[in-house]
């Protein structure tokens, strides 16, 4: 069940949620973001999960940072790599729910509407928007796909700066902080 702090944020942006498994569609279908998604038991069994607190803030940022002809998009017109997998530098591996080591999907290899710069900036700015969302609120950092990963937003942001910096997202990750302070919505 998702947090009325949440469900007044969404209702606040003008972004509508949807009771629908994420799975069966997108996350962001062009008009409602999903608030459950599939958790697979094992390759053919699954339940119907609702996301968390935590995953429905960063779709949220998605929805801030996109621009207003994106809103009408699937995904926001943004690649799917980052909805479908882990993904990273063509060669890296990651390991999925089940400790299976798994490759990554290159997000380059998975063309939208929006060029990789962009949404390597919008990225940035949703996981940004997320963390300062969830402090405000006093939401989790735990997210549907691996719960216990992230113990606090501190761990979240150091994780989330770490990566930045592994993969050369640095300039963009401060290209998205610049953008949300001239938006007014985050104060440093």
């Amino acid at each position: 069940m998702l947090s009325p702090a949440v469900l007044q944020l969404a209702k606040n942006l003008g972004a509508n949620l949807s009771e629908r498994d994420a799975h069966a569609s997108y996350a962001f279908d062009g008009q409602t973001i999903a608030t459950h998604k599939r958790r697979y038991l094992d390759d053919d069994l699954y339940e119907i999960v609702p996301l968390t607190d935590h995953d429905i803030l960063h779709e949220l940022g998605h929805w801030v940072m996109a621009e207003e002809c994106q809103r009408d998009l699937p995904e926001f017109g943004l690649a799917l790599g980052v909805a479908i997998a882990a993904y990273g530098p063509p060669g890296g591996e990651f390991l999925d729910l089940y400790g299976n080591i798994r490759p990554n999907v290159y997000q380059g290899a998975f063309e939208g509407v929006v060029d990789k710069g962009e949404q390597d900036i919008q990225e940035q700015g949703a996981q940004l928007l997320s963390s300062y969302w969830g402090r405000s609120l006093g939401i989790s950092a735990d997210m549907a796909s691996d719960p216990d990963f992230f113990r606090d937003w501190n761990h979240y942001d150091l994780h989330k700066t770490k990566e930045a910096n592994q993969y050369g997202w640095l300039g963009n990750r401060m290209i998205a902080m610049q953008r949300l302070m001239r938006m007014d919505i985050i104060h440093v």
